[in-house]
């Protein structure tokens, strides 16, 4: 069941992004890893790596129909890209740019509501509990 599902995850070049890639590449799911820059470690069967920038809509367009033209489709995207900064989390909320990671949901959107099918995630940090 697996091998039929489509995973897009953003911020994928390192940490939670690129570990959630990899578990579920070995576990048969064909993964679409997206981020401003290459993984830091080889990639695995049923992985993919695309450049991503989530503050960019044409890069978010264009990586987007990428997947689409490979795939065919979208069955789950892990919105994992984000920001992080030094200094005191109030200052934080105030940083327009963080806004920029909803970019990948709306522009997956589209392909999503035409199947009637499609999970997004939107993962969080500690920080978010603070702002």
């Amino acid at each position: 069941m697996s091998k039929d599902k489509v995973i897009v995850i953003t911020g994928a070049s390192s940490g939670i992004g690129e570990a959630t890639a990899r578990l579920l590449a070995q576990e048969g799911f064909r993964v679409f890893a997206g981020a401003r820059r290459a993984p830091l470690a080889p990639l695995v069967p049923n992985l993919e790596f695309g450049v991503l920038d989530v503050t960019n809509d044409a890069s978010v367009a264009g990586f987007i129909d990428w997947v689409l033209a490979e795939a065919g489709k979208i069955d789950v995207l892990i919105n994992n890209a984000g920001v992080s900064l030094a200094g005191p989390v109030r200052y934080e909320c105030f940083w327009p740019a963080a806004d920029d990671t909803r970019r990948p949901p709306v522009q997956a959107s589209p392909n999503s509501a035409s199947q009637r099918l499609g999970r997004l995630t939107n993962p969080g940090c500690i920080r978010s509990k603070f702002s």
